[in-house]
Formats: C-alpha cells, structure tokens, sequence
C-alpha cells in the first residue's frame, strides 16, 4: 500500500520504537513480551491519535480547511492532540467536550486550552444549552459547523477518535511500521494488542496486519462500550476503510478480536486491575502507562498471558497508545495501591 500518495504532514518522531520487555517476560513466563512506544510520538507528550491526525490534518489542508472541530471526553487524548496538531499548521481548534469520571480541571482538557483549543462543554448527558434548550452533541457540532460558514470560515470535522477511513491510514503505517522493525529484529510476532474505543485504531492494525500478509492477529481490548456494539461497528470501518483505498479486503464479525471482559465500572471509570497492571509495569520497566486505555487494555493482555491465550512461540506486542497526561489526574485512585 503506497501511503505516500495520501496528503500527510509530519506531526510524529518516527519510527516509535519496538522494545522488548525483557522482565516483565520473566516475570509473568509465556510468550516473549514487546511494547511499540506510541507514547513517544512526541506531539505534546504523544499518543496514537498523533497518527491519524498526520493524514487528517493533511486532508484539512489538502480542502483549505481553517479551523478544524471535533469532540470527546474531558480528559481525550484525541482533543488534546488534535489542539496540538492544529496549532502546528495555523489552523484554530474547537473541541466540543462531554465529562468523564473525573472532572478535575488538570491533565488534558487544562493542556487543550494551553494549546489555544477553544472548548464547548456539554453536560452529563451529552447535550449542551442552547437558547432553544438542550441540544445533542451532534446538533451542537452541526450548529457549530454552519455559524463558522456563515462567518465566512472553512471547518473540517474529525469524529471522535479520528476514527473513521482517513485517520485509519494512521495505524495502517503504525502495523507496517512495526512488521518492518520485526523482520530488522528477527521477531516473528503472533498477536499484537491495543485499546480499542472509537475503532480506529484497531481498524488500522486490522488492515495494516492484512496488507502486508502478516498473520498477526490485531487484538482490541474494550475500554468502553460491550463487544456486541463495537464488533459491527469495527466491521464496518474495517469495510468501509478497504473500499475506500481498494484494499480488495472484506471482514465479517467473526474476523474481528474484540475482548469486553475488562472494562471494569465503564469508560474512564478506575478498576484495580488496570492500577495493579500500571503498577507493574512502571515497577518492572519503568514504562507508565495510562488509566483509561492502556492501562485496562494492559491489564487484560496480562490476564491472556497467564491463562495461555497466546502462542508461546510467538512474540507478543502490547501497543502503547499513550495517555500519559491523564494519569496525574488520577492520582488519589491509585495512593491505597502503591
């Protein structure tokens, strides 16, 4: 897949390095474990979305975009990023907000307006005031959209996540990436493993593995919603994203690895498992990971290796999707534990 004839701009340190986690191996036994470090993507303190938004704020400029929008939780890797990637290339940034579990004013939504991101909070039940009353998050993005017209401007929409076909070349380049650091190491990978959320993501590492005839199976770990609403919804980006490129690829549920089971309380809601997995691998290799993604897609991925989910044989690579900004604001979840 040529990657190069997409617009693209370069917003990432690249390639993100591929190490092995020697201890942790030692420690938990099965297959040998690595990690891809898209927490070092370098965008302002990095992360996955960093990815996508190389090929989404390319297609911005590409339709002379001047602002771009879109939207997430308070604490969003996504936003902050998007605040971030926006500022770099002169666009202005508008980040329509919902609240998550915390609410403390601190990690990323207090970084997206140090970035200069305009916000729109909306409450509880995703809706914002408006002077006719309540409106969705979605009217509230379309009405946002049409005023920014009317004034004469140019906006460009990224759905949460920017997960939808553009921003899955993102971790399309991330699987390809990964297989060619691999193949330089002698590493035969039999599974790779990532939170799973919005489906970019995962979309991206399901193609990404395919396209290159890879044979790695592209596990997503549930942060939020049960797998019976996120497998057809995967599907279908997966669909959508090889027709889009006439990728000649075509899916079915069964194709997708989806694994609810450790979600805990909900989205964004602290678990003890994901503290004593964030724990364990800051005290073995001194990696942190995050507490709403990587650190519950890290805690189930712990949990398939002492069950003897894995091949033995093959290596294991946990993706690392970054987050770190939002760990601080979970410190007094995490005080009984260390």
């Amino acid at each position: 897949m040529q990657l190069s004839k997409y617009p693209r701009v370069k917003l990432i340190h690249s390639p993100t390095p591929l190490e092995h986690l020697e201890n942790l191996t030692k420690k938990l036994g099965g297959p040998e474990i690595y990690i891809k470090r898209d927490d070092c993507t370098g965008l302002a303190f990095g992360g996955n979305k960093s990815r996508k938004l190389e090929f989404l704020i390319g297609d911005a400029l590409d339709k002379n975009a001047d602002v771009v929008i879109t939207a997430g939780a308070v604490q969003s890797n996504h936003c902050r990023q998007t605040a971030a990637a926006a500022t770099k290339f002169g666009l202005e940034c508008i980040i329509v907000a919902r609240p998550s579990w915390s609410k403390d004013y601190n990690g990323n939504i207090f970084l997206d307006e140090l970035l200069g991101a305009e916000l729109v909070l909306i409450d509880e039940d995703g809706e914002a005031l408006d002077k006719g009353g309540k409106l969705s998050m979605d009217d509230t993005i379309d009405n946002i959209m049409q005023d920014l017209k009317d004034k004469g401007k140019n906006p460009y929409f990224i759905p949460v996540g920017g997960s939808n076909q553009i921003g899955s070349l993102g971790y399309i380049s991330m699987t390809m990436e990964m297989i060619s650091q691999a193949n330089d190491m002698g590493i035969e990978i039999g599974s790779m493993v990532a939170a799973s959320g919005s489906g970019g993501t995962q979309t991206g590492m399901i193609l990404g593995a395919d396209v290159e005839k890879s044979g790695i199976d592209a596990v997503g770990m549930g942060i939020s919603s049960d797998a019976s609403v996120v497998i057809p919804k995967l599907k279908d980006l997966c669909n959508e994203t090889s027709k889009y490129y006439d990728l000649g690829l075509s899916y079915e549920d069964d194709d997708i690895i989806f694994n609810d089971n450790y979600i805990g309380e909900g989205y964004g809601i602290p678990s003890e498992e994901m503290i004593e997995a964030v724990k364990l691998l800051a005290r073995t290799e001194g990696i942190i990971l995050d507490p709403v993604y990587s650190g519950k897609a890290f805690a189930g991925m712990i949990d398939l290796v002492k069950k003897g989910h894995f091949d033995e044989s093959k290596a294991l690579v946990f993706i690392h999707t970054g987050g770190t900004p939002a760990l601080f604001v979970y410190s007094n979840s995490f005080r009984e534990y260390l």
